[in-house]
């Protein structure tokens, strides 16, 4: 079947209603709203206290200590979850808004990087010669060639390319696309912002969670992670007609 690039197009635009209708929902929490909110955040600690004032009322060693700890539980709770607007109100709200932007930006990454794969995997699907032109020397053994077949055999070689491809620093799969496809991604300074982009969701994934995530991040990654797969795909189309279908 041919690849076609509605799909990806839609998933973008999806995604992209999605977070826009939470930072929407967000912005536009009103008090009622946002103190309902918090009461309900405050329910366990009300009941996970209501056991502990149980336990120590039971024992006359600590029943000296409820008045001491009712105070201490009525501080922490005004403080972490005040039902009355505050500037903890303004940093949840703030923090929520950054959860958002790194959310977005991990699954645009995904999406993208999915994406570019399926096009790798079409290309060579077009064009088997590829395979032979990136590794001239991996050999195929003939016990597996007769065992699979052809058809089996040139399918795992291509999962194997796709695979390694899909393991390169960006800008190393940018000049691998550019060079063994001849799908250029786009000018070198989109393709240095998108590096960083993918950089910062690693990052986020695997070191630092708390990484902020910007508008602009956002913006780049929503203008990047459309027009570099509609680049590759517009030119595969011309070069692999076979496995690609026009917009």
């Amino acid at each position: 079947m041919k690849l076609s690039f509605k799909p990806y197009e839609t998933k973008f635009q999806s995604v992209t209603f999605m977070f826009d209708l939470l930072r929407h929902a967000l912005n536009e929490l009103g008090t009622t709203r946002f103190k309902r909110f918090m009461q309900a955040q405050r329910k366990p600690k009300e009941a996970s206290f209501k056991r502990l004032l149980g336990f120590l009322s039971a024992d006359p060693a600590g029943s000296s200590l409820v008045a001491h700890a009712t105070r201490y539980h009525k501080r922490k709770l005004s403080a972490d979850l005040p039902i009355t607007p505050s500037l903890k109100w303004a940093e949840n709200k703030g923090d929520a808004l950054l959860g958002l932007n790194a959310s977005e930006l991990v699954l645009r990454v995904a999406l993208f990087e999915a994406f570019l794969k399926e096009i790798h995997r079409h290309a060579l699907l077009a064009k088997p010669q590829l395979l032979a032109q990136v590794k001239p020397k991996r050999s195929v053994l003939l016990k597996d060639l007769f065992r699979a077949g052809f058809a089996r055999t040139k399918s795992d070689e291509i999962h194997r390319q796709v695979r390694e491809a899909d393991r390169l620093r960006t800008k190393d799969r940018a000049k691998f696309f550019n060079v063994r496809l001849q799908l250029k991604w786009g000018d070198d300074a989109s393709v240095e912002r998108l590096t960083e982009l993918v950089q910062l969701r690693h990052d986020l994934v695997h070191e630092s969670p708390d990484k902020p995530v910007t508008p602009k991040d956002i913006d780049d990654s929503r203008k990047l992670f459309i027009s570099i797969p509609r680049a590759c795909f517009d030119k595969a189309c011309a070069i692999y007609a076979d496995q690609f279908e026009k917009r």
